[in-house]
């Protein structure tokens, strides 16, 4: 992805030109059978992702895949308090993309368009490495078995790991995880920023 960042707002400008109504940037990860690729920096990630934001706004929904921090500013940006602050804290990458966005569409004036898929690592996921073995998340180093003991059709009440991992709603309760932390949400696919800072598990590539 390194390569062509600049290019992300004229890619933009023509989705707003050709009507696209979904917009999904996949961000490349240095790991497994992508051990070569060149991916793009934490602090370019930021930069990207509050551009992908300010680019929703031109009447196209925004989606990433491999991006869990894309969640993140989102729901900064949406903070009335938090939200300029984190426009403020933007880098070069970012003011070269939106200047040149608005340059050529104009400041926009429509919602940010960034809902994100219900499913995603830890979220309706499973990762199955090369060599079969099976983990409930790409980034959870606790393998549950290997794909010849069928996996799939084993419920997730009867397998505590997963059940306490993917649970989305506390038991007797109406109340979501998610509203009373909403850090673990937030939190999941954290595989694909572990990997851009160099730290983290390393799982058998899959």
């Amino acid at each position: 992805m390194a390569p062509n960042l600049e290019e992300l707002a004229d890619i933009a400008i023509l989705m707003h030109e050709m009507g696209v109504d979904i917009w999904e940037v996949f961000f490349l990860i240095a790991t497994g059978r992508g051990t070569e690729v060149i991916a793009s920096s934490p602090s370019e990630n930021d930069d990207i992702c509050n551009f992908l934001v300010d680019a929703s706004r031109y009447g196209f929904t925004v989606r990433t895949v491999e991006a869990p921090f894309f969640r993140r500013i989102v729901v900064q940006r949406r903070d009335p308090l938090l939200g300029p602050s984190v426009v403020e804290s933007t880098g070069a990458l970012y003011a070269r993309l939106r200047d040149r966005l608005v340059s050529q569409l104009g400041e926009p004036n429509g919602p940010a368009r960034t809902t994100t898929a219900a499913t995603r690592d830890g979220k309706g996921v499973i990762f199955v490495a090369a060599n079969g073995d099976v983990y409930p998340s790409g980034f959870l180093p606790v393998s549950w078995a290997t794909s010849a003991r069928r996996v799939w059709l084993t419920s997730t009440d009867v397998i505590p790991c997963c059940a306490k991992y993917a649970m989305r709603h506390s038991r007797g309760s109406a109340e979501p995880v998610s509203t009373r932390n909403s850090a673990v949400d937030l939190a999941r696919g954290l595989r694909r920023y572990w990997r851009s800072a160099g730290i983290g598990p390393r799982l058998p590539p899959g």
